[in-house]
């Protein structure tokens, strides 16, 4: 929703936010042996209500199904 954060803290996942909202999503970095969280903010480069997932060095990304719900 608006002003809100949505959160996939699992690998693979995806999110979508409202506007003035954010979306935080979670990737391996094997380099560095950790899991990573990558914020996106609506209005910075994130487009409401898209879904986003991440790519294999945890940028942002338009999902490719941007039907339904999660």
């Amino acid at each position: 929703g608006n002003h809100a954060s949505a959160a996939c803290l699992g690998l693979s996942g995806r999110a979508k936010c409202g506007e003035f909202g954010s979306i935080i999503l979670t990737w391996y970095d094997e380099t560095n042996n950790r899991y990573r969280h990558i914020i996106g903010y609506e209005g910075e480069g994130i487009i409401k209500d898209t879904w986003y997932g991440l790519d294999d060095k945890g940028n942002l990304v338009v999902s490719e199904d941007q039907n339904g719900e999660i």
